[in-house]
């Protein structure tokens, strides 16, 4: 399984365009947004890219082997029966975890533009 959690959207860029992957996922809503993809498969991989592609978070969710959550105010991800899981943040590999906690609290950074 592969979660993706996020506080801001879009994931990424593709040259020019977002790819979004989950809804709600702004800075400035107070919550978190994740996807659990269920299967890794080349078939389900190939089926997948062009809804990332898309630029529509809900093209994306409609995928069979797609779960998202939207606003949330934290997540705790395991590893299966304990086992150690590969973890990145913002693209670059921080090394394996058994557990990953994600939270949010609103309102706590200002931001001056």
């Amino acid at each position: 399984m592969t979660v993706v959690a996020q506080n801001a959207g879009p994931y990424t860029y593709f040259a020019s365009r977002p790819m979004r992957v989950v809804d709600g996922a702004e800075l400035d809503s107070g919550g978190l947004s994740l996807a659990a993809l269920k299967r890794a498969t080349p078939l389900e991989l190939a089926t997948l890219l062009p809804r990332l592609l898309s630029g529509s978070a809900r093209t994306v969710q409609r995928h069979r082997h797609i779960t998202g959550f939207e606003g949330i105010r934290e997540a705790v991800i395991e590893g299966v029966d304990g086992e150690p899981f590969p973890l990145q943040v913002d693209g670059d590999y921080i090394g394996e975890r058994t557990r990953v906690e994600y939270g949010v609290v609103p309102g706590v950074l200002s931001v001056v533009s």
